[in-house]
């Protein structure tokens, strides 16, 4: 019977020819599934991002589009405030995310195994 390369455990797994413990394994597949959850949370909230800031940028273009002062006005507003709720969602995601790496640090809406990726806001 082989050791567990990360533990010593003795086990008869074995995983691209290296032998783990089925503790060790469970371990390690947690943790590579936390972090692709992470990375497509800052995916999806770098398209949102990527999106607002189009809209942004469409919107000041076509101001003064010859609608009365206060709609363009509020159109600017409403589009800014998007970007920056994106934005701000983004480094949130991006957050999350170096903690893991960095620290290992799990989101409490990530701890149970049936979580799905977290909702951007």
């Amino acid at each position: 019977m082989a050791q567990c390369s990360y533990c010593g455990a003795d086990t008869s797994l074995f995983t691209n020819g290296v032998p783990v413990c089925l503790t060790c394994a469970s371990e390690r597949y947690e943790k590579a599934r936390v972090h692709q959850i992470l990375e497509q949370g800052v995916s999806a909230a770098k398209r949102r991002a990527e999106t607002a800031s189009n809209a942004f940028d469409i919107t000041i273009r076509d101001v003064p589009s010859g609608l009365p002062y206060p709609d363009g006005r509020q159109r600017i507003q409403n589009a800014s405030n998007e970007y920056t709720r994106a934005r701000e969602a983004l480094m949130k995601a991006m957050e999350r995310l170096g903690d893991f790496v960095a620290k290992g640090t799990v989101p409490d809406d990530l701890k149970d195994s049936n979580s799905k990726p977290p909702e951007i806001r």
